[in-house]
C-alpha cells in the first residue's frame, strides 16, 4: 500500500469514531527515545501523522518534542524537568523501553539494558511527576526490538517490560495505547523473514511502520474519546 493511502487510513481513522480528546489551547509533549525522536524528525513519521490529526480538529496546539535517541528510562528521568516539566504540557504521550530491556545480542549490537525493577521504579516516577504537574498521560507500548517474531529473544525480553508499562498506565488509571501488539501481529504474518517490510533496520519504523503505529495511536485516542463522551451522556 502507497504511503499517502496509509496516511490517509491514519487521519481517517480518528474521524470516524469520534474526535479526538484535545482542544484548541493544549501544549502536548512527546516524550521517549530514538521511536519517539524520529518520528517527529521523519515528516512522514507517526509523530508528524499524529500531530496532523490532531491539528486537523484543533488548529491551536502547541507540541513539545522531547524524544532523544537512545534514551532508557534512568535518563528520561533525568531530563524531564527540563525537557517536559517547564514547559507545561497539558497532555503527555510516553514511549519508553526498547533501549531498557536487554536485547540479549551479542557483539556490537549488544544492549545490557536497565534491571526490570529500575525500569519500573523509573516509568513509574515519570508518571507521578506528571500527575502531579497535571499532566494526562498516554502510555505507549513498545514496538519490537527487531522485527523478528515474538519469540525470538530481544522481543521476549521486552515484553516483561511492556507488562511494567502497561501494569504502571493502569494503575494510574491512564489511556494505554498497543501499537506493540499490532506491530507484532504484522510481522506473525509475515512469511519471508529476511526482508524487512516495517522497519528501516529491524527497529526504527520505516514508513509502512509509522504508519500503523500513528493509526493504532489515532484510533485508541478516538475510542477512548468516544467512551468517555458516553459515560458523560448517561
Amino acid at each position: 500500500m502507497k504511503y499517502c493511502t496509509l496516511i490517509a487510513a491514519a487521519i481517517a481513522a480518528s474521524s470516524a469514531l469520534a474526535a479526538l480528546p484535545f482542544k484548541n489551547g493544549d501544549r502536548i509533549a512527546f516524550l521517549g527515545d530514538s521511536i519517539t525522536q524520529l518520528g517527529a524528525d521523519n515528516p512522514r513519521g507517526w509523530v508528524n501523522i499524529v500531530e496532523r490529526a490532531i491539528r486537523a480538529e484543533s488548529p491551536e496546539v502547541a507540541f513539545i518534542h522531547a524524544g532523544v535517541s537512545g534514551n532508557k528510562s534512568s535518563q528520561m528521568v533525568v531530563r524531564y524537568e527540563h525537557d517536559v516539566c517547564r514547559r507545561s504540557p497539558d497532555w503527555m504521550f510516553f514511549s519508553c523501553g526498547v533501549n531498557d530491556a536487554p536485547n540479549g545480542l551479542t557483539g556490537k549490537s549488544r544492549n545490557r539494558g536497565l534491571p526490570l525493577a529500575a525500569y519500573k521504579a523509573n516509568v513509574e516516577t515519570i508518571l507521578d511527576w506528571a500527575r502531579e504537574d497535571g499532566t494526562k498521560v498516554i502510555v505507549l507500548s513498545q514496538t519490537p526490538v527487531v522485527e523478528e517474531p515474538a519469540d525470538h529473544v530481544a522481543n521476549r525480553n521486552l515484553s516483561e517490560y511492556n507488562a511494567v508499562l502497561k501494569a504502571a498506565a493502569l494503575e494510574r488509571g491512564l489511556i494505554y495505547l498497543d501499537p506493540g501488539a499490532v506491530i507484532r501481529a504484522k510481522i506473525a504474518e509475515k512469511t519471508d523473514h529476511s526482508r524487512l517490510t516495517l522497519t528501516v533496520d529491524g527497529t526504527h519504523p520505516n514508513d509502512a511502520g509509522n504508519a500503523i503505529i500513528a493509526e493504532t495511536v489515532l484510533k485508541g485516542l478516538a475510542a477512548f474519546k468516544g467512551s468517555s463522551d458516553a459515560s458523560v451522556r448517561k
